[in-house]
């Protein structure tokens, strides 16, 4: 079934991706990896097969020479295992050259990872139904079986086509030295060898695509899961919310607080504000005892028309004393001028207020 079907829309988000990723669902293409060992096969033969075929047929050669002394009635089991011993050495190399070539050519899909999660046993493993079913009955199964028939088919014309002219040649062998044989069989072989590489070249490239596709649609999203995702990952808005609110509560609380002691608030006068007390004789130098942005600073000023602290606009010592001087701290050395200048304004209005009434 399609992701769209499903309700899978959405296209994956990062988290989905390594969890895939993690759990060891990767595109990968065995086609591309066919395709490596065709070409380090390619490269090993070309540069080493000569020397290879030598060391072969020098094996074999004193392996019949020795069956030849043992005789007929004695059974040459240790001239046979040190054949054998002495093919895979031979070979060994070859094997380790191709086993390397997979896997740089599985790093360069996929990267290079390592998942634990797809080690651990499962019970659906184990299931014979579940697995005849993915192996036989399932969409990817046929899929494949089509992929393998349509290959096969396709190599096997192309096969074809490269042999066909040499079928009057083949009877000539016989007449031929078996080094010339060899020769021509080489070359026939190194024909059909490219063959296979440029076939397997394409069907990589579209095998790759089908594999990246395929596993682009599995980890695809349905909308609620992108939703639940951001929530985990951002938080949920309405606990956010709640928890701005009681934050915004208790900063509006300290405020009150603090600025009952204030002499003046001076504002930007929209955007910041702060509060100054000065006790003469207790205080050597103004201190800022409360101060805010925006709805702080809407407060503040709302908190002072409420208390009568008088309210003064200064758009420069406002954003200055807000950025350089903590709540509880003294201004700096800087302001203790202009500052004066606005404490003396104001204590001038509250002794003439004072008077008056």
């Amino acid at each position: 079934m399609s992701a769209e079907r499903e309700g899978r829309t959405e296209e994956p988000t990062g988290k989905q991706r390594k969890k895939f990723r993690e759990e060891g669902q990767v595109a990968k293409s065995s086609e591309i990896n066919t395709l490596a060992q065709y070409v380090a096969g390619l490269l090993v033969l070309s540069f080493f097969g000569p020397k290879l075929i030598d060391r072969l047929m020098g094996t074999a050669a004193r392996s019949m020479t020795a069956l030849a002394e043992h005789g007929v009635t004695s059974t040459p089991i240790g001239t046979l295992q040190e054949l054998g011993l002495h093919v895979i050495m031979i070979l060994l190399p070859i094997f380790i050259f191709l086993w390397v070539a997979v896997f740089a050519t599985n790093v360069a899909q996929f990267g290079f990872i390592i998942s634990w999660k797809a080690l651990q046993p499962k019970a659906q493993k184990f299931n014979i139904f579940s697995n005849f079913k993915n192996q036989f009955m399932s969409t990817k199964s046929l899929v494949e079986l089509a992929k393998s028939l349509t290959k096969i088919t396709i190599l096997t014309i192309l096969i074809i086509k490269v042999t066909k002219g040499l079928t009057d040649v083949y009877p000539q062998l016989f007449y031929l030295s078996p080094q010339q044989s060899a020769l021509f069989i080489w070359d026939v072989v190194m024909d059909i060898w490219w063959v296979f590489i440029f076939f397997m070249i394409a069907l990589g490239f579209v095998d790759g695509w089908y594999q990246r596709h395929q596993l682009n649609e599995k980890m695809k999203m349905t909308p609620s899961q992108v939703k639940d995702e951001h929530k985990q990952a951002e938080g949920d808005p309405q606990i956010k919310r709640k928890i701005r609110s009681k934050q915004f509560s208790f900063i509006q609380e300290l405020m009150k607080k603090n600025i009952e002691g204030a002499d003046v608030v001076i504002t930007n006068p929209t955007h910041f504000a702060v509060a100054l007390s000065y006790k003469h004789g207790t205080m050597t130098v103004p201190k800022v005892v409360a101060k805010g942005v925006d709805h702080v600073a809407l407060t503040l000023r709302r908190i002072a028309r409420d208390k009568n602290i008088p309210i003064v606009e200064n758009r420069r010592i406002a954003r200055s004393l807000y950025y350089t001087t903590p709540i509880d701290g003294e201004i700096p050395e800087e302001f203790y001028r202009p500052v004066a200048e606005i404490l003396a304004f104001v204590f001038q209005i509250n002794r003439k207020q004072r008077r008056a009434s």
